[in-house]
């Protein structure tokens, strides 16, 4: 689904880049470097995890991931699905996270490796739970929704504090005309801050509903993973890592923050996972 979906937002971006500047050489060299875009951006994102391969964890630790991995690769295979290829990094974080990134690459913190190294399977459905990241193509999808919001945000800038520019250039004449240069400087210059308050407001209106929209897209993609997870045979052991994470977060979030949260709440994960747990529902839509 995120390939596809990934390939809309190309093929929409190059359709704007012609509306544009209605030229077909501008729709080649994006073409192009979209694309160039977005690998650097997983690079980057890849590099933003700071991971470290798993050589420089103790025996223990390592073998904890190497042990876990194993049980997944062992009940993929037992259950005749295919795994997407990946390679386990570790990064000195104390959060208990997992993350999918760059190429086929998935990084987990030390706390991580802490609380849950001694259960191979609890380690193995959030390993799961990134490795369906990687097979859906979810990676890729959440690095051309930020190169699009790079140059949105870039765009959006340009062109609103251009047009404020204009109507403070503009308003300067007039209060110019009509007082003194002292009192014009004084109207153009508060003028001026009122501008770029109105469109520093407009500006994050218009990134969060987009980050809003594509939160919902996220979501889903979290809630497909964990249906992985559980195809694969760990959705007990997935809902207790849920049920345990959510009993160590300290805060609520606000309406605004789950708007435009990437991840559905653990509530609602969990349920999901004991409807299919409880229906039998492995498949994945």
């Amino acid at each position: 689904m995120s390939y596809l979906l990934a390939f809309i937002v190309y093929t929409i971006d190059l359709g704007a880049v012609y509306l544009i500047f209605d030229s077909l050489n501008a729709v080649l060299g994006a073409a192009s470097l979209i694309p160039l875009a977005v690998l650097i951006c997983m690079g980057v994102s890849f590099l933003g995890l700071r991971p470290k391969p798993l050589k420089k964890l103790r025996s223990r630790d390592r073998n904890a991931v190497n042990d876990a991995a194993e049980e997944l690769r062992m009940s993929a295979e037992l259950l005749g699905i295919k795994l997407p290829r990946f390679r386990v990094y570790f990064n000195t974080g104390s959060s208990v996270n997992a993350f999918a990134g760059g190429f086929n690459a998935i990084v987990v913190t030390q706390g991580m490796i802490s609380q849950y190294g001694h259960d191979s399977r609890i380690f193995a459905s959030v390993l799961a739970h990134e490795a369906a990241h990687i097979k859906h193509g979810d990676v890729m999808f959440s690095a051309i929704v930020t190169v699009n919001f790079i140059f949105l945000s870039a765009a959006l800038t340009v062109s609103l504090f251009g047009a404020a520019l204009l109507v403070v250039l503009i308003a300067s004449v007039l209060f110019s005309v009509i007082f003194s240069d002292v009192t014009a400087l004084y109207f153009s210059g508060g003028f001026g801050r009122i501008c770029g308050k109105v469109v520093g407001v407009l500006k994050f209106v218009v990134e969060s509903i987009g980050r809003a929209v594509s939160a919902i897209f996220f979501r889903h993609q979290e809630l497909n993973a964990d249906k992985f997870s559980a195809q694969l045979g760990f959705a007990y052991e997935l809902i207790f890592w849920l049920e345990d994470m959510s009993q160590a977060e300290c805060s609520e979030q606000t309406f605004f923050e789950e708007l435009l949260s990437t991840h559905p709440s653990p509530y609602t994960r969990i349920m999901k996972l004991e409807d299919i747990e409880t229906s039998g529902e492995f498949l994945l839509k």
